[in-house]
């Protein structure tokens, strides 16, 4: 006939959900490398920021420091070591977990989350700078790891508590 007709598309693309490499529940002990009071069990309740947490957050057991309550005045760093993971044929590689967390604020005492992809040069992903933190409840985070994962055979992850000052 000649006629033109316009119509309007829409194409929507869904992002597929991450795929999940390790799952690591924590019902036996993977056997970390653990300094200082890091540990591995059932955490006790303790601490004076909001109290540890009793439990898991998917089962009976954690990995934290000191189980029984706080972490001492003038600790040095203390930190928490994974094995290996194998990363060589994934991309888009992100670090998820649940943390329960109470500590003084950044400028007095510290954490953070660190990865390596040759155990020797360790890039920080996250580092406590800021105030005080006293979840109280169990809080999923997310660091992208990519840069330092992607495409590789060996990486590790460790977690650090310290230094800390005199005070809380």
């Amino acid at each position: 006939t000649g006629a033109a007709y316009r119509r309007t598309a829409t194409l929507e693309v869904a992002t597929p959900p991450p795929t999940v490499l390790y799952d690591l529940p924590l019902d036996s002990d993977p056997g970390w490398l653990t300094e200082g009071q890091w540990a591995f069990g059932v955490p006790l309740g303790g601490g004076t920021l909001h109290h540890d947490p009793t439990a898991g957050h998917t089962g009976m057991n954690v990995y934290g420091y000191n189980l029984a309550g706080d972490y001492p005045n003038y600790m040095g760093v203390r930190r928490l070591t994974t094995s290996a993971f194998n990363f060589s044929d994934r991309s888009g590689v992100a670090l998820r977990f649940w943390r329960w967390l109470g500590i003084e604020d950044g400028w007095y005492d510290h954490a953070g989350v660190e990865v390596s992809n040759d155990g020797a040069t360790w890039t920080s992903v996250w580092e406590h700078t800021g105030a005080r933190i006293c979840d109280g409840a169990w809080q999923e985070v997310t660091y992208d790891i990519s840069a330092l994962a992607d495409g590789q055979p060996t990486v590790h992850i460790r977690w650090s508590m310290g230094e800390t000052d005199g005070t809380e």
